[in-house]
């Protein structure tokens, strides 16, 4: 039936999940053995990868969405990364999206993950959602100077070194900001001061 029908509608769909569930086991993998790749959905607005334990296979979903443009929504959920360079690279290939407004990353990195190596900056995240990942203030100012339209932001921060967090010229767009907080209540003040 996929590969009957879904070639003839694979430029219409617009909205995506890819789930390696009880419901749908294995999917990523049928839509490979089918010929199919994700830069095929060329007006997928919004694309769910679920469940989905395998770095390489969430590398080579990510690296096909480059070739999106109308691709404004992005989640990654219930994931679990492998600590290998797939799990930086992920994250680049999400930072190198052109459009994508919308970004929720609940994955477990084995090992952690930090954003203070990313070397790119996205011009059009607004609202992102990271969970999982437990930012010092420095990780912190990385990603706030990588995103630099951020307007909707929600982590966990956690005080994990006495660097102060310089919010000078780092959160001027950011409208709306919850902070999932594992510090001092000093600590949190010279963050919102």
């Amino acid at each position: 039936m996929c590969e009957q029908y879904l070639p003839l509608i694979i430029d219409q769909v617009s909205s995506l999940c890819l789930s390696d569930s009880e419901e749908t086991p294995q999917l990523p993998e049928l839509l490979i053995h089918y010929g199919l790749t994700i830069d095929e959905f060329t007006h997928l607005r919004s694309l769910l990868i679920q469940k989905i334990d395998s770095s390489n296979t969430i590398f080579n979903i990510t690296s096909d969405c480059f070739y999106l443009p109308y691709l404004t929504h992005l989640k990654i959920i219930e994931c679990h990364v492998a600590n290998d360079k797939n799990s930086h690279q992920i994250i680049n290939n999400i930072w190198r999206l052109p459009r994508l407004k919308h970004c929720t990353l609940d994955v477990i990195f084995e090992g952690g993950l930090t954003f203070a190596e990313l070397p790119i900056i996205s011009t059009s995240i607004e609202y992102l959602l990271i969970k999982n990942v437990i930012f010092s203030s420095i990780g912190l100012t990385h990603l706030l100077n990588s995103t630099s339209y951020l307007q909707h932001l929600c982590i966990q921060f956690g005080q994990s070194s006495n660097a102060e967090l310089d919010t000078r010229h780092i959160i001027p767009s950011i409208i709306s900001l919850k902070l999932n907080f594992d510090g001092s209540l000093a600590a949190l003040t010279n963050i919102l001061q």
